[in-house]
């Protein structure tokens, strides 16, 4: 939904998206003159939000807003205010289709199934079950790479999903890369 800058790695505020009220807010609030913290709140949002981000697919929940805070934001004492949690909010909603809602509960099934590896320890079972219990983790262990590769799809299906929707223009045509402006192709 945002643009990155390649050599700063904060976001290039779109006009357009910017008269969004959460997004506006954030910007206005921001009174210095080259507007660096609405910069860094804005790219925070992206990269703990947007499903293109390099985070989201990196880091769980939690360590996830830690992390991107630590490498985006310079302002001392910051902390997700009101403004931020709106303009989260109002990110996630933008961005939500229902293949990406489906991709998200897939992915939350196979962290789980991650955790159950992590956590099956035969060392622990007693010889009665331990069989029983190997023969459940290889039939779930030979499941993993159709697993896998069926994520993988969904994944593109969602990218080219979330493409077309934010590369939408009226009479349902597409901008190609001439009809974007100079900044952002």
């Amino acid at each position: 939904m945002f643009t990155l800058n390649s050599s700063t790695k904060l976001i290039i505020p779109d006009p357009n998206k910017m008269q969004i009220a959460a997004f506006k807010a954030l910007w206005d609030k921001d009174k210095t003159n080259d507007k660096k913290y609405a910069l860094e709140n804005l790219s925070y949002i992206y990269y703990i939000c947007d499903f293109k981000s390099p985070y989201v697919n990196a880091y769980p929940s939690g360590e996830l807003e830690k992390r991107v805070q630590k490498e985006f934001i310079t302002k001392k004492g910051w902390k997700e205010d009101k403004y931020i949690k709106a303009a989260i909010s109002k990110y996630k909603e933008l961005q939500e289709t229902k293949t990406l809602k489906l991709f998200q509960a897939a992915e939350r099934a196979v962290d789980n199934l991650i955790k159950y590896f992590d956590e099956v320890k035969l060392e622990d079972i007693g010889d009665e079950r331990k069989h029983e219990i190997a023969g459940k983790v290889m039939t779930n262990l030979s499941k993993v790479a159709p697993l896998a590769t069926a994520l993988e799809e969904a994944r593109k299906k969602v990218e080219k999903e979330l493409n077309i929707k934010e590369s939408a223009i009226r009479g349902k045509g597409t901008l190609r890369s001439r009809e974007l402006p100079k900044n952002r192709r």
